[in-house]
């Protein structure tokens, strides 16, 4: 497969599945709008994957996803964050005690 322009990579992708994230995109294109067409496909794939997975899976994906909300890292925050720490003073202690938290929390869900 030889590309020599932006336009090539769309006709090739079109016989893919990332085709119908690109189809509707006009030409001239630009390397930002493949980028963020082929990180939306990715992320639909991973959320359909992330539905479909059971334990220990399910969990393990949840980890790596680093999404604060929904998420195992979300309990985290009430365990390591009041409303008096939300300054710029704090910022460091509280990253790095989110950051053990989730590290232990993880080791014991790997155990």
């Amino acid at each position: 497969m030889v590309c020599e322009t932006l336009d090539d990579i769309k006709m090739h992708l079109s016989a893919t599945e990332y085709g119908s994230y690109l189809q509707n995109e006009p030409s001239p294109l630009h390397t930002t709008v493949i980028m963020e067409k082929c990180t939306l496909k990715f992320v639909d794939e991973y959320k359909h994957m992330l539905c479909k997975a059971t334990e220990p899976f399910s969990t393990f994906l949840e980890y790596i996803t680093l999404v604060l909300v929904d998420t195992p890292l979300a309990p985290h925050f009430s365990e390591c964050i009041t409303s008096k720490d939300l300054d710029d003073m704090n910022i460091e202690i509280m990253r790095n005690t989110f950051y053990r938290a989730y590290i232990e929390d993880f080791y014991k869900f790997s155990k």
